[in-house]
Parts: C-alpha cells; structure tokens; sequence
C-alpha cells in the first residue's frame, strides 16, 4: 500500500510539473499573440507610417519571436512528453487546441511573408507619389457600413493627378480637339472616390460626357493605378474654389478667415474683362472702388441684363484688392447664397456666427441683390449688415439686373441706401466691343478663328457676352467634330439652329396676341385706357411677362402700353407676383404661359 501510495504521489507531482510547463508555455504564447493584435490595433488607428518599419520592426518581432521561443525553448523530446502526458491526462480533447495553436503559428508567418512582399510591391509601383521614405495614408476601419480604404490619394494631390492626366490625354487627342474641350476643364473636387471636374457651359459638358469621359477615365486610372467616377459640372461661384478651400468648408463653419478669395473666379479679372461704349463707365467705376476701397464711391450699384459682364467686374474688384493688399476681408456672396445661410444660421442656431462672417469683412461684394426682394427676413438682415459695415467705413459693392428704384417688393429704407454712392449700368455691347470679345476670347483659348467668322458672329449675335462666347466655342466644336477647317459656311451651318430659334425672338406683339388669346381680349383693349378687370388684369399680366422674358426698361414697356407710366409697370409686377406666390394653380397658369412663348 505504501508504494502504491508513493507512486501515486510521484506521478501526481509529475502531473503538477507537466501542468506547470503547460501553463508557462500556453501564457507565453497568449501574451505573443496579444502583443500581435495589439500592433493591429495601433496601425488601425495611425495616420502616417512608414511601412517598411512597421512590418519589418512590430510583425518580425511579434511572429518570429512566437516561433523562435516556440523552437529554442521546446525541443523534441519535450514536446513529444507533453504530448503524451497531454493525450494521458486529458482525453484528448487538448490535442486539438495544440493543433489548433500551431497551425495559427504557421498562418501568422505566412501573413508576415505575404504583407512583407506585398508593401513591397505596392511601394515600387506607387513610388511616384510618395516621397520621405515612402510614407502613404493608412486607413484600416472595422466599423460596420464604413467605408474601407487601405491606400488611397491625398484630396491635396489632385492639382498634380490633373496635370499628370492631361500630359496623357493630350497625346491622345490633336492640338484642336484638346484646346477646345480639354484644357479649360478644372478640378474641382475629390471625394468618396468621385472626382469633380468643372467646364465652362453646358454645350461642353454634353460633349465630355458622351466623347470623352471614357479618355478622361482612364487616363486618370493611369495615372492613380486606380478607378474613380468622374462627375462632370459647370462650377459656380459658390463651389468654384481649390481643394485647400473645399477642406475648410467640411467642418461646416462660418469662418471670416476663410473668406479672402472663397469664391472668386480666377478667370474674371480687369486684365480679361473687354472695354467698350456700354461698359467703359462701369469699368471705370470699379476700378476706382479697386484701387480705394470705401473712398471712392460707397456702396457702389451696378446694373444691367443677363451676360453682360456685372459678375466679372465684381470678381475683378475682389482679384485686385487682395493682389495689392492680401490681408483684406473680401467677401463674394450672392444673394441667394446669403439668404440660404441665414436660413441655416437661424436653423442652427449661429445667428451670431453668421453676422461675424458678414460684418467683419472689408469688402462685401454681393450679386444679385434682386432676389432679395420679397423676402422680409433676408432684407432685414442685409439692412443690418448694411449699416454695420457703412459705419465701420467698409466698402459695399452690390449688382442687379434692374437699378433699386425698379426691384419691385425692395424695402424703401434699403433702396436708399443702395442709392446713397455711385449707380452705373452696363449696356449691351456695340458691334465694336462685341468683335473684341470673340477676339480676347480666342485668345485666351488659343483657338484660331478668322476675323470674317468673328466679324459674322458679331453681327448675327446681338444679346448679350455669354451667347457670343457660346457661339464661338459651338463653331469651334463643330469644326473639330467634322474635322473640318472653320470657314463662313460652316460657322453658317453651325448656328442656323441659333439663329432659327432668334427668328422667333421674344417681342412686345407677340406677348400681347398671345395673352388676348389666352384671356379673351382685344389686342387694342391692352392698350386702350379702359380699367375693368376683365381688362386691366390681363394688361398686367402682359408687363409682367414682358418685364421677365425681354430685356425692355420699364418706361419703353410702359410706352408699349398704351403710353403708360414706368410706375405702372412696377404696380403691375408687383401685384402680378403676389398673386403667383399665393396661388399655385394662377402660377402654373402663368408658367406654361411663358413657356409656350419660349418656345418650350
């Protein structure tokens, strides 16, 4: 009994030893594999690394120290006691966890190889971007619906992505085809792996979209080694802004030291904008208010029709102040933009933001105040804004399509104002001026064009800046597509569906058959003295819509008429307007009016 006892005792202590080295040998092992994922947590959450470091100095000494304890420390003969006493002692169900642990050993040193050749590989071929020993962005996110990108590119490398892209599309293309639709595309954007590009009018951006989103697609993925989405869009003033810009907009704040040159546009300058008979008076004025803000004429008042060059001149004025003096506050706003702010900054709760952003500038440049009108809260506070900047001697520079005393529903306290400094107007340019357009126009685009096709789409196109310029790149663009060299005849085939559609241009005669139709009156009764309502009604709504579909001043519509007063057609505006705004179905009336007399 007493040998069997001590037997017993021996093989227990044996037992107890075996399970001692288990557990010194399973600990060991845990603390290694912890020492591993907690690496993986520290590269989830870095932001620049380099990666050769990483692999070579956190993965070699986490996994290779695992195996080299595991293969220095357990030889054979051990291993082969632990396994037997493991299989004795535990009916085999440990064996399996063994197994388990080595085969995990093995997955982990396949891993640190594979990640090793990989970081390796991808260096080499993304070298070009990467400088300081080959230091790139990681992001590793395990949060569920996020999106995961390993390796991606820098927002601030697009410029340098761009100018690599049109190296490649240019050599794809003739000299003709890439000045025309390539090169006055701009970056705008990069976000969510969407790139935004901008071009200057609809006509171009049609014509990338259906002949040359596929070149611009893969040039870009050679470039980047990877596919991105590409958005085409005619920026505004509001978005036409540099990536470095787009990144302070992302924390949604009303900041005035981001204001400075937010919003302007680089091609709108004094140097780009063309001097003429309509325009020389206004140019004169805004270059005076350039050259000494809130000294010369403030606030200063510039009108005139669609296209004619009012949002030049105020970018212009916005360029050259802060040319010459960087540290001044220039703020671009439009009006509609300032409204749909103020709308978020009550919303939100940042009245007091808001109001910083806006009184605390230098220059306020603000464009297309018309469309303030009617609305009590927006008035309201711009009165303030007003005030506040006139009494801080800053300057105010405001456009409009009509002067102040014609914005129907403006506040009186706010027309005053707008009349206190300098009101200039902007004419439809003479046939001269309009030549020098299409002449500066070509040459900033390097497009060569004859001056007989320049002279003849002076002539033909009288309106306004924008469907000059419009008319021009729309012959360059056919010539290219039909590889055919510009001449008289083709910019005549290239515009005829233009000039059909002028054919039919918009006049007074036309306004008034239209309306006796549409409302069961005499032609001459529009003109007539007559005030019934079954009359007058219709009369004003005929100066409504002739006052918003022709570029008519308010006394030649009155003259139109029957010989009224200017004050009648703002009467007739006015109410007009009102009765649209409170009453849907009057409006769809008046809309599909309107568009039947477009031609729509």
């Amino acid at each position: 009994m007493f040998v069997i006892i001590v037997l017993l005792v021996d093989n227990l202590n044996k037992f107890i030893h075996f399970i001692h080295i288990y557990a010194h040998f399973v600990d060991i092992v845990v603390y290694k594999l912890k020492f591993f994922f907690n690496f993986t947590y520290q590269l989830s959450i870095g932001l620049f690394f380099n990666v050769e470091k990483i692999v070579v100095d956190i993965v070699d000494k986490s996994l290779y120290n695992i195996r080299n304890w595991v293969f220095t420390n357990l030889s054979t003969s051990l291993l082969i006691t632990m396994l037997v006493k493991f299989i004795t002692c535990f009916f085999l169900k440990n064996l399996f966890f063994l197994l388990l642990l080595w085969i995990i050993l093995g997955i982990l040193f396949l891993f640190r190889s594979f990640l090793f050749l990989y970081m390796n590989f991808f260096l080499k071929l993304h070298k070009e971007f990467f400088i300081h020993n080959y230091y790139i962005y990681i992001f590793i996110c395990f949060r569920k619906n996020t999106d995961r990108r390993i390796f991606g590119i820098m927002k601030d490398n697009l410029p340098q992505i761009w100018e690599k892209t049109l190296h490649l599309i240019k050599a794809e293309l003739t000299e003709v085809s890439f000045n025309t639709w390539i090169k006055a595309i701009e970056p705008i954007s990069f976000e969510n792996d969407v790139i935004v590009l901008g071009t200057p009018n609809d006509f171009i951006k049609d014509i990338l979209n259906t002949r040359y989103i596929t070149l611009i697609s893969n040039a870009i993925k050679q470039v980047t080694s990877q596919q991105y989405v590409i958005k085409i869009i005619i920026p505004t003033e509001d978005n036409f802004k540099n990536l470095d810009k787009s990144n302070s907009r992302s924390n949604n704040r009303l900041s005035t030291d981001s204001l400075s040159n937010l919003q302007l546009n680089p091609k709108y300058t004094f140097d780009t904008f063309v001097i003429g008979n309509s325009n020389r008076f206004a140019h004169a004025a805004c270059v005076a208010v350039a050259e000494s803000p809130a000294k010369a004429y403030n606030p200063l008042f510039i009108y005139g029709g669609v296209g004619l060059g009012k949002t030049h001149l105020m970018n212009a004025i916005g360029h050259y102040i802060l040319q010459n003096n960087p540290n001044t506050k220039v703020a671009y706003v439009s009006s509609e933009t300032f409204t749909n702010e103020l709308i978020n900054s009550i919303r939100d709760d940042r009245n007091v933001e808001f109001r910083n952003k806006y009184r605390n500038v230098d220059v306020l440049l603000i464009d297309d105040i018309q469309f303030i009108a009617g609305k009590e809260s927006t008035q309201e506070e711009f009165f303030h804004t007003f005030n506040a900047l006139r009494e801080s001697n800053k300057q105010i520079i405001i456009s409009s399509d009509r002067p102040p005393k014609d914005i129907p529903t403006l506040e009186d306290r706010l027309r005053t104002r707008f009349e206190w400094g300098l009101i200039t107007d902007i004419q439809t340019p003479d046939f001269e001026t309009r030549t020098a357009i299409l002449r500066k126009k070509a040459q900033m685009e390097n497009i060569d064009v004859s001056d007989e096709v320049m002279l003849f789409i002076a002539k033909k196109i009288q309106s306004n800046i924008r469907e000059l310029e419009g008319a021009l790149i729309r012959i360059v663009a056919y010539s290219s597509l039909t590889n055919s060299e510009v001449t008289l005849d083709l910019a005549s085939e290239a515009l005829k569906e233009i000039f059909s559609s002028k054919a039919r241009q918009l006049n007074v005669p036309l306004i008034k058959e239209v309306i006796s139709n549409k409302f069961n009156v005499k032609i001459e009764d529009l003109d007539s003295k007559k005030r019934t309502r079954a009359i007058a009604y219709p009369r004003q709504i005929a100066m409504y819509i002739t006052r918003e579909l022709t570029d008519l001043s308010l006394p030649k519509i009155g003259e139109e008429f029957g010989g009224r007063d200017h004050t009648t057609v703002m009467h007739a505006h006015e109410k007009v307007s009102n009765d649209i705004k409170n009453d849907p179905l009057f409006k769809e009336r008046i809309e599909k009016i309107m568009e039947e007399l477009k031609g729509n």
